[in-house]
């Protein structure tokens, strides 16, 4: 009499749902202990006063020349970008990830609210824009809340 194997019961079916929970298992856990490291970094808060609503956030770092000179108005078209950017709101707290205080940009994570989802934006900004405490007189017209996680 020829005897299956524990393993020879289980279907391609059922292997694969294993195999898709350990994965999702792993990657959850990642995702928490990223966040988890981004939370205990330093705080700041991201104004510019020359925008009214959002501020710009540079994607990339081989675009980072393009990036400061739009910042410091030296560039040659001031009306066209021609580097991929997000943005974030003005006056957001952000998690401050790469900054020396003699670098022109810093590394940052902004976690916001836009239309009642959740929102992570990873980049590099001016570091003339970060502020230890939040500039109060902005008002943001979309009611998106800036760090709605604390």
């Amino acid at each position: 009499m020829n005897r299956l194997k524990w393993y020879q019961y289980l279907s391609k079916r059922m292997i694969f749902i294993i195999v898709m929970v350990i994965f999702f298992f792993i990657s959850g856990k990642y995702a928490r202990n990223k966040h988890r490291e981004i939370k205990s970094s330093p705080k700041k808060y991201c104004y510019n006063s020359t925008t009214k609503y959002y501020i710009k956030v540079l994607d990339d770092l081989s675009d980072a020349q393009e990036y400061i000179d739009l910042f410091e108005n030296k560039s040659p078209y001031p009306k066209r970008i021609r580097f991929d950017f997000e943005v974030i709101p003005n006056n957001s707290q952000v998690y401050l990830l790469g900054y020396e205080k003699d670098s022109t940009l810093a590394e940052i994570v902004c976690y916001y609210m836009k239309n009642g989802f959740g929102q992570m934006v990873e980049g590099y900004i001016h570091s003339q824009l970060l502020f230890d405490k939040p500039v109060n007189d902005i008002a943001n017209p979309d009611g998106d809340k800036a760090f709605p996680y604390d």
